[in-house]
């Protein structure tokens, strides 16, 4: 027994106290939280109260922004930095709040989306769109199936000419290199 290997491992400690230890280690670690100082941009007289999500804010800033364009006299622009100045709010977010509400309503056209730039294969698919867009229109016309079959055969008849010329060409050049063949 005494060849025998003995394997030398610390034993790992789980008791309370070596427990206690570690927990004491890992508290040292983290950092302190400190208290927020209140900001300088918080009005000190208002205090700070709960958003409502329930949309009354977007309701009555679409109200109130309508009464003030009511007259005709002032823009909807004048209206926004008005109320703004009356809610201590941006008008940038009096607008935002506005024409939501006016989506919503169906009282405001939804905003046009800016075309992208295209790649050539999304080019090619747009074509074969519209190409689809008009076949289908001769289509609806009346004589959609003899227009077909006329498309059709007018098609075959142009490609068996452009292969007939194709062929022509061929010979044309295969002749004059069996010439130089012949001389060199």
């Amino acid at each position: 027994m005494a060849d025998e290997k003995v394997l030398d491992i610390p034993a790992i400690d789980m008791t309370d106290a070596a427990l206690a230890a570690k927990a004491t280690r890992v508290q040292a670690r983290k950092p302190k939280i400190r208290a927020k100082k209140a900001s300088p941009k918080r009005n000190a007289t208002r205090p700070a109260t709960p958003r409502k999500r329930d949309g009354s804010i977007g309701r009555a800033t679409y109200e109130a922004v309508n009464k003030l364009i009511a007259d005709g006299a002032t823009t909807k622009q004048a209206a926004f930095a008005a109320y703004g100045k009356q809610t201590k709010t941006q008008p940038g977010t009096v607008a935002a709040n506005y024409y939501r509400v006016a989506r919503a309503e169906g009282a405001a056209k939804p905003r046009k989306r800016r075309v992208t730039a295209r790649s050539g294969a999304s080019r090619a698919s747009v074509a074969s769109a519209q190409l689809n867009r008009r076949s289908r229109a001769t289509r609806s016309a009346g004589s959609d199936l003899d227009a077909t079959l006329s498309a059709l055969v007018s098609s075959i008849e142009d490609l068996a000419s452009a292969l007939k010329q194709e062929q022509a060409e061929t010979a044309e050049l295969r002749r004059r290199l069996n010439g130089l063949r012949s001389l060199v």
